[in-house]
């Protein structure tokens, strides 16, 4: 503090812990150098939170290009948001964190994000991918896909990524990657290496609202239905997530997405990659699309 604006914001490391106090507080991040048509995939992980009813943003200094409430599901706090896919533009771009209720102080809240290349640059998905046996793998670990057949569809989409002990896993899921107000309602499930599933999240929310957000950094559009998930890894091993239709729509739950499986706050370090190994969270470094760990010690 103070990052209450733009001007003053902070930057975004990985994992970054917060807090809304006083009342009606909002906290900047900035995302740095970035480029027209990149994604930004976010969530606030608000479990912890005396009030997990936290609000996220990202917007320019002056614009609205994303907001999300309550997107989130049970591991991460069901109030809590996440804005999964959110185009860039030319203009430099923030993260802004702030409580749903003004009159509300509440903390703790996590905050995790990476910045992936434009969709154009994501792997796509190729049939059949139903099944660990069969999932798909790109070196990217960025994924465009669908959900095949009328809604609610029953097709199943695999993919696989190494993770090593201590990695951070952050999976999100863009559920509107076109932003053409064709949402989908969809579910998204973390494997082991032996197809349990380790966490499952299936949040009930199924619009998209496609009004514009210039000239205000409190709007309310454009929206975008996402889910996330984040794991510390605990064994070495592939990693699988899984991709298919919500249990809350029979109208929406088929249709297109664009997945991001980013370990430490780093895009790539999928298909045959080795992990990134167990130092602890990484520092991401906004910009050309690289992103590094920093290690410290204070021994």
């Amino acid at each position: 503090e103070p990052n209450g604006t733009a001007a003053t914001s902070n930057p975004l490391t990985c994992g970054l812990e917060g807090s809304l106090t006083p009342a009606a507080d909002a906290d900047f991040y900035g995302l740095g150098a970035t480029s027209t048509g990149q994604r930004v995939f976010a969530s606030i992980d608000g479990v912890a939170g005396n009030s997990s009813d936290f609000d996220l943003r990202v917007t320019t200094a002056t614009d609205t290009l994303e907001y999300d409430d309550a997107d989130n599901d049970a591991p991460l706090g069901p109030f809590s948001p996440n804005v999964s896919g959110t185009p860039l533009t030319a203009a430099t771009a923030f993260l802004r964190v702030t409580h749903v209720n003004p009159s509300t102080q509440a903390e703790p809240y996590r905050l995790y994000a990476v910045v992936q290349p434009s969709s154009a640059s994501a792997a796509v998905e190729a049939e059949p991918n139903g099944t660990t046996a069969q999932a798909s793998s790109a070196v990217g670990n960025y994924f465009s896909g669908a959900l095949s057949g009328a809604s609610p569809s029953t097709d199943l989409d695999v993919f696989q990524t190494p993770a090593m002990t201590g990695d951070l896993l952050f999976v999100a899921l863009d559920a509107d990657p076109t932003r053409a107000n064709t949402p989908l309602n969809a579910r998204l499930e973390l494997l082991d290496g032996s197809g349990n599933v380790l966490l499952s999240v299936n949040d009930g929310n199924a619009s998209s609202n496609t009004s514009s957000g210039a000239g205000s950094l409190s709007a309310t559009a454009p929206r975008s239905p996402g889910e996330s998930i984040v794991y510390r890894v605990t064994t070495s091993g592939t990693y699988f997530v899984r991709v298919s239709a919500g249990s809350s729509s029979t109208t929406t739950a088929a249709g297109d997405y664009l997945l991001s499986i980013a370990k430490n706050c780093q895009i790539g370090g999928g298909g045959g990659a080795a992990g990134s190994g167990a130092d602890g969270p990484g520092l991401y470094i906004p910009g050309s699309g690289a992103f590094f760990l920093r290690n410290s010690n204070s021994n």
